[in-house]
């Protein structure tokens, strides 16, 4: 099991539909480059993280509802993009995390 140091106050919650959206990260993530990932559901969200505005696409990385994960960013993305499927919608909560060593 990994031991996560959280930034409290630092996340952001995205609501996610079957249009694609993107989300500005705030800038605590910059300081992370950790972003652990929970999907609240009730449905399967797709993301994509980068350097500047993100279109996601349902090939995009998946995160099942009810599913927490923790990826790693390159410094320069600041930005992540999500999509449902069609009639699909999701809650997203996103927290920066940095590994305790």
């Amino acid at each position: 099991m990994t031991t996560y140091q959280v930034n409290w106050g630092t996340g952001a919650v995205v609501a996610v539909t079957s249009t694609s959206g993107n989300t500005a990260l705030p800038s605590s993530f910059a300081q992370s480059r950790r972003v652990k990932i929970s999907n609240a559901g009730p449905n399967p969200a797709f993301v994509r993280f980068g350097p500047a505005s993100q279109t996601a696409v349902t090939t995009d990385f998946c995160v099942l509802n009810g599913e927490s994960v923790t990826v790693e960013l390159s410094p320069s993305y600041t930005n992540m993009g999500a999509i449902c499927a069609a009639t699909q919608t999701a809650t997203l909560y996103l927290s920066p995390v940095s590994t305790l060593e």
